[in-house]
């Protein structure tokens, strides 16, 4: 791994459409959905494959029986680890991580409106003629610094 070792050249770019549009391709347009787009079609296929699952174990007999019940049981944790449970989506990782980036989103989105609003005075205030004159300051006496400030009232 590169250590940066000057980090005045470093560079964040976040684009905050695309990872809105990431999120949106993962869960769904709908804020209320809490498992939609993707993520939602692969629940989808999950839940189906638990349903033919749940349906074989009826057919199983002697030690097969226990057997496909112990797989049933560790597919359906391992889907709620990933997807949530049915009765709360919100418990999976997938859906928490578009959360994340939902959240991220919304955080980039207000640091930039705040930035933009914090400067554009500073910048119209910055970018006018005014009316002061500049003028060198020759320094005659050397034991008398002569420090920025050098404005006479």
């Amino acid at each position: 791994m590169t250590v940066m070792t000057d980090y005045d050249t470093a560079r964040i770019q976040i684009s905050i459409n695309t990872v809105k549009a990431a999120s949106v391709t993962l869960a769904g347009a709908d804020p209320t959905n809490a498992v939609g787009g993707l993520i939602g079609d692969v629940v989808e296929q999950l839940e189906d494959i638990m349903n033919t699952l749940t349906n074989l174990e009826l057919s199983w007999v002697g030690s097969a029986s226990s057997e496909a019940a112990e797989f049933t049981q560790s597919w359906q944790q391992a889907t709620d680890a990933l997807f949530g449970s049915t009765a709360d989506p919100s418990l999976g990782i997938f859906p928490r991580l578009v959360s994340g980036l939902l959240g991220a989103v919304a955080n980039y989105s207000a640091s930039e409106d705040y930035v933009v609003k914090a400067f554009t005075p500073f910048s119209a205030a910055g970018s006018g003629g005014g009316g002061g004159s500049t003028q060198s300051v020759v320094n005659s006496d050397p034991s008398q610094p002569v420090t920025a400030i050098t404005e006479t009232y």
